[in-house]
């Protein structure tokens, strides 16, 4: 009889672990794989010591024993549908994972963009538009013309002049059908398009940096935290790595929720990283909506959570289509 196969009769049946042991267990192993730079373990040979030969393979067969066990619970604590059972760190595990698989893209890159707006007046199902990467120029198209647009900083001048040079769309301009209207915000970003380049790599680390920005209004950090990621990412277009370490930085601010069965302005079912907005900011729920079998962004809304309005979306957008084009009015 093979060793393994004596030990394993000899050896009671263990009771299996308890979800609460599942989940952590999952979170620590998730974690673990998705952290920058983790050294991988080497199997070094015991030189001198021929007394642990016999045990090296026995001792390696417990370690993939051990670590197959893990996988397995995460499987099977995932299997109850999409959503279903995800702790916030394996949902920022999963969308690092999804966004550093993106392609490359420079500032000036052109990005198609399909969207649904809650909220808007007036009102329209959809519209199509332009955007560079960096968010300072968009492009629509006016009765088959192509328009092309910057941001308005005038009024942002006068009032800080030193906010001019960082006067970007913040979020898509929206165009109803036939170019009839046209409406955008603009203002300066929390972090520069060229200023991605100086945020930490550590998402530990971008959370404090973040968090530490001076803006005046913006509630306690862990919510300036959650808000500036949530605008990066719905307006600029970034290096795929850097959208990684973003996400990953929403699996540890804390206050940060998972809601697994979030529903988009555009009626579909998604699971959100979800955060409190302070009361004295208007109170609900904000939301960044992620694609439970994709792990991509699907939008981001502001939802009423207390009295007769609670449930109700106050705004919001759902993307439809996000895709790299090569200039404005080209559609994918």
């Amino acid at each position: 009889m093979h060793d393994l196969e004596i030990l394993r009769d000899a050896w009671p049946q263990p009771d299996p672990p308890s979800p609460a042991a599942r989940s952590a267990a999952r979170t620590a192993l998730l974690e673990r794989a998705a952290a920058p730079g983790t050294p991988r373990p080497r199997w070094r040979a015991a030189r001198g010591r021929r007394g642990l030969r016999g045990v090296r393979p026995l001792a390696v067969a417990a370690v993939s024993l051990a670590l197959a066990a893990a996988v397995a619970a995460v499987a099977v604590q995932g299997s109850g549908g999409p959503g279903t059972g995800l702790t916030v760190q394996e949902l920022a595990y999963r969308t690092a994972a999804a966004a550093a698989a993106g392609p490359s893209v420079r500032p000036g890159q052109w990005v198609y963009w399909q969207e649904n707006q809650a909220g808007s007046r007036p009102a329209w199902p959809a519209f199509h538009v332009w955007t560079t990467a960096d968010s300072r120029k968009a492009a629509y198209l006016d009765h088959g013309k192509i328009r092309v647009i910057r941001p308005d900083c005038t009024t942002h001048a006068k009032l800080a002049p030193s906010s001019a040079s960082g006067c970007y769309f913040t979020g898509q301009p929206a165009v109803s059908g036939g170019g009839v209207y046209l409406g955008y915000l603009t203002g300066p970003m929390a972090v520069s398009y060229a200023g991605l380049r100086s945020l930490p790599s550590d998402p530990r680390a971008l959370d404090r940096y973040l968090g530490r920005l001076h803006l005046p209004g913006w509630g306690p950090a862990p919510f300036r935290e959650f808000e500036i990621i949530v605008q990066l990412l719905t307006t600029y277009v970034m290096p795929p790595a850097l959208t990684a370490e973003l996400y990953r930085s929403l699996g540890l601010i804390p206050g940060v929720t998972v809601d697994p069965h979030a529903v988009d302005i555009a009626g579909r079912t998604g699971v959100g990283f979800q955060i409190q907005v302070p009361p004295w900011i208007g109170g609900g729920a904000d939301t960044l909506i992620i694609n439970p079998r994709t792990y991509r962004l699907m939008g981001q809304q502001l939802t009423a959570t207390a009295g007769k309005d609670a449930g109700k979306v106050d705004s919001g957008m759902a993307v439809l289509r996000r895709v790299l084009v090569s200039g404005p009015g080209v559609s994918p």
